[in-house]
């Protein structure tokens, strides 16, 4: 009995170890796709750019693009030069929108489905009593950059 719950009991080890290196690798994966996004100084602004084109395309008024000057990234470059080229860097970006309901899913689906190096953190929509058909958004983000 107490071989068979030993037996057990590795298996359960086996089949966690392999998760655990499966999300490593995913992790992996996900960082060097990012890397690769992040060419260079210019993505930050780009992205600033995306967000204001695709608001435009799905007739939202920007009310507020307010990037912030601090980075997020609390890694230390000399540690990520270890394995790639250049650092990685990510800002806060605060983003207050107007629209309609249908314009604003839709540009929330392209933003969260957009190739940009960019973090969605969070999303608020809020109804404004005396336009019912309006929506306020609020976006926080992270935008991402790389450096030399």
């Amino acid at each position: 009995s107490s071989l068979e719950q030993r037996i057990t009991q590795i298996g359960t080890i086996e089949r966690n170890k392999s998760q655990i290196e499966k999300k490593i690798h995913d992790l992996e994966n996900d960082v060097n796709r990012l890397f690769e996004s992040v060419v260079d100084d210019n993505s930050f602004q780009e992205t600033l750019d995306y967000i204001e084109q695709l608001s435009t395309l799905h007739n939202l008024d920007v009310e507020f693009l307010n990037p912030s000057p601090v980075d997020q990234f609390n890694v230390n470059s000399a540690d990520i030069k270890k394995y790639f080229i250049k650092s990685l860097h990510s800002y806060p970006v605060d983003v207050f929108l107007n629209g309609k309901f249908i314009e604003t899913g839709k540009f929330l689906e392209d933003l969260a489905t957009s190739r940009e190096p960019l973090h969605i953190r969070s999303i608020h929509l809020l109804s404004d009593t005396q336009l019912p058909e309006k929506l306020h958004i609020e976006i926080k983000l992270l935008a991402y950059t790389a450096k030399d």
